[in-house]
């Protein structure tokens, strides 16, 4: 019985994950847009985007490399932390299974950073 109740537990860590990721996400785009905004709407915004995305892009870098860095460093911690709150109880194998994805996630940030950085040299 406990096997059939395990996909779903899996489907539900997941999507704790999948929330977390979405609220990092408009923590971050409120902050860009604190950073960009005043300077757009003073200066017009469509000249100024891309002279406002150059002139802060060290600033969004250093931002992004210290977000990765938080979320490797403090995986563990991030996971207990959703599986603490979460109403359902998880089996401690599917805990485990969550923590050991984070060299799984670091590569993908690296992956997208590699990317990143050889597709902007490219153009």
């Amino acid at each position: 019985m406990m096997e059939s109740a395990t996909p779903f537990r899996r489907r539900a860590g997941l999507r704790a994950i999948r929330v977390l990721a979405f609220i990092a996400a408009i923590i971050l785009g409120i902050g860009l847009l604190a950073v960009f905004g005043r300077a757009l709407i003073e200066n017009g915004i469509a000249r100024d985007v891309q002279h406002a995305i150059d002139e802060y892009r060290w600033l969004t870098t250093l931002i992004r490399y210290l977000l990765i860095a938080v979320v490797i460093g403090r995986w563990e911690k991030i996971i207990r932390f959703i599986v603490g709150r979460s109403k359902k109880r998880y089996l401690e194998e599917d805990v485990e299974r969550l923590v050991g994805f984070r060299w799984r996630l670091l590569g993908w940030l690296v992956l997208f950073e590699l990317i990143r950085v050889l597709y902007s040299v490219t153009w």
